[in-house]
């Protein structure tokens, strides 16, 4: 099976509170045109945060080429800091927390110290949102051998039930949908390239600070996605 971590990808967006004029925002931000690639296997147009996991897949598409080799963990944040300023169709306008002032989240997330379940547990989320949150991330772990036609539908399904629900208020609601569509582009960039799953860590550094932008929270599942996928830090 392959190492499918997606429990670290959920985990940045735990504790996210987005605000209705953050929503708007996300919503109006232009989109990076994916035709020869092929991501728009991963969209869902009926989570209205599903731009949340493409602005992800996009600041990861724009790094691709980029070499990794021999850089520390401050010198990606300060990559992702500056590829994000480069490229203001991404959000670097509602994005004012630089990376550079959280290379030790970024560094003790990368290293896999913590778990989905404490991620949770620390969460915002009331008792009913976090048991939902962690059925998702437990769920999607068996499902690595998977099509990603299956594992789409199954994260879709979860988006539909968590909007149709009543148990969840708006806030919950945010937190929720905004980690499903950031696991959801994950999982179709890991497959589209055939890469092991590592996608888990990428949710991990949007719990912390909840007056920072979802922006600065898709940054933070960035730097620690790329310290991941190249081993760094040692």
């Amino acid at each position: 099976m392959k190492n499918f971590k997606i429990v670290l990808v959920m985990l940045p967006f735990l504790c996210l509170s987005c605000s209705e004029e953050m929503a708007d925002q996300m919503d109006g931000t232009q989109s990076v045109n994916y035709g020869a690639r092929g991501a728009t296997e991963a969209s869902n147009p009926a989570n209205p945060y599903d731009s949340a996991g493409r602005i992800h897949d996009e600041i990861l598409e724009a790094l691709e080429d980029y070499g990794f080799k021999g850089h520390s963990v401050a010198g990606i944040a300060h990559i992702v800091d500056s590829t994000v300023a480069m490229h203001p169709e991404i959000g670097s306008a509602q994005s004012p927390f630089p990376m550079s002032e959280r290379v030790h989240e970024i560094t003790a997330l990368a290293n896999g110290s913590t778990s989905l379940g404490d991620m949770v547990e620390a969460s915002t989320l009331r008792a009913e949102a976090k048991a939902s949150t962690l059925e998702l991330g437990y769920s999607l772990q068996l499902m690595g051998d998977d099509s990603y036609d299956d594992i789409w539908l199954a994260i879709t399904s979860y988006e539909a039930g968590v909007l149709a629900s009543s148990a969840f208020n708006t806030r919950e609601k945010e937190t929720m949908l905004t980690a499903s569509s950031v696991v959801r582009y994950s999982v179709c960039r890991k497959k589209r390239k055939d890469k092991d799953w590592e996608t888990s860590v990428s949710i991990a550094a949007a719990v912390s600070g909840e007056q920072e932008s979802i922006f600065s929270r898709i940054k933070m599942a960035v730097a620690v996605t790329l310290c991941r996928e190249n081993g760094i830090p040692k």
